[in-house]
């Protein structure tokens, strides 16, 4: 039986500007904490599948192994987590979810700044994003949300939000993670 605690990733660079307009957006309303992204695929297609296809501890398990891999650390030294991965909570989104959960972030103020993207600007941005995480229809997406705190990186308060997208049919993670204090 393969696990996902057995899957090894590798970094996947970023270079699109759907989702540099999203990072710039969500940081100039967190300035005081600062915004994550990352993409990572596995180095086995079959070790993924076979995780995908075996491993029977729970809807929530992708999301806590992915949470608790070493690969983060690629994007910030301080992003590993720093508490029980089975204590996190989750909830699942789907892909046209992801797109107002991503809207959300657009719109909403850090603690000292408010958002000066009017709201069809931001859907169309969220939308965007979302096409930029998938190769196609973003209707196979899973998402999983989380407000938890999970890494020192985050500031522990009410700005804390954790994004990370499966893409299965291609084998790809994505995490995205807010954080702002005041």
């Amino acid at each position: 039986m393969q696990t996902w605690d057995a899957v090894q990733y590798r970094v996947v660079d970023v270079n699109d500007s759907r989702i540099d307009a999203v990072v710039d957006a969500v940081s100039r309303t967190h300035m005081n904490g600062g915004v994550l992204v990352g993409c990572f695929t596995p180095r086995l297609a079959h070790e993924f599948d076979g995780a995908m296809s075996d491993d029977l501890r729970g809807e929530w398990q992708p999301a806590r192994s992915m949470l608790s891999h070493p690969i983060l650390r690629n994007l910030d030294p301080e992003l590993q987590i720093s508490i029980d991965a089975d204590s996190l909570t989750f909830a699942r989104l789907g892909g046209y979810t992801l797109e107002g959960e991503i809207t959300h972030l657009i719109r909403s103020s850090g603690a000292y700044h408010d958002s000066n993207v009017n709201p069809i600007d931001a859907r169309a941005m969220s939308r965007d994003f979302v096409n930029a995480l998938s190769d196609g229809p973003n209707e196979h997406l899973i998402a999983y949300r989380t407000y938890d705190d999970w890494a020192p990186w985050f500031c522990g308060v009410a700005w804390d939000v954790t994004l990370l997208v499966l893409d299965p049919p291609v084998r790809r993670w994505w995490i995205i993670c807010v954080t702002d204090t005041d």
